[in-house]
């Protein structure tokens, strides 16, 4: 039998040739760099205060930009309501209705606008809240 001319412990001891170093070092190099952007990134924090006039002005975001868009994805013209939009959706967080606008043809220039009296309940005054899309 021919004996090889090497040693087993040899092949396993000896430093390994290729890629494998550069690799580790790159996936450290970049796990390091990752972390530091994550710490070193300035932050933009919105705090919401749950207040009612808060809660009225995401409701009325959602219906206007969110819940508007998909609904005109499977209909055509303006919604009947606004539960049609979205369920349970017709009163602001003060128990008062929300009122909306709507251009039937929503064409270019066309919007459609929801609307909170706000907390003194009537429309038209510094407080009423609204939303376009």
């Amino acid at each position: 039998m021919i004996e090889p001319t090497y040693r087993r412990d040899q092949l396993w001891g000896r430093p390994r040739r290729g890629v494998h170093g550069t690799i580790v070092l790159g996936a450290c190099a970049g796990i390091v760099l990752a972390i530091t952007a994550l710490v070193a990134a300035p932050r933009a924090f919105v705090f919401h205060d749950d207040s009612r006039r808060d809660h009225a002005e995401r409701l009325v975001a959602t219906l206007a930009q969110d819940s508007f868009s998909e609904w005109r994805e499977h209909h055509a013209g303006c919604p009947h309501r606004l539960s049609n939009l979205l369920a349970n959706a017709r009163l602001d967080p003060w128990g008062r209705a929300l009122h909306y606008t709507c251009d039937p043809r929503l064409g270019p220039g066309a919007h459609f606008t929801v609307i909170s009296a706000g907390e003194d309940g009537r429309f038209g005054t510094a407080d009423d809240i609204e939303a376009h899309q």
